[in-house]
């Protein structure tokens, strides 16, 4: 059990991490593409 709890807090590091850049790559083009809107 314990092997396994840690390749799942392993793989959901991974992805947070990975997750979280896109994420932040998507709100940086959402909010570049609605000021070009905007003006």
């Amino acid at each position: 059990m314990a092997e396994k709890k840690k390749t799942i807090f392993y793989t959901e590091d991974i992805e947070m991490r990975f997750g979280g850049l896109y994420a932040l790559k998507n709100i940086n083009i959402k909010i570049y593409e609605n000021e070009i809107l905007g003006m």
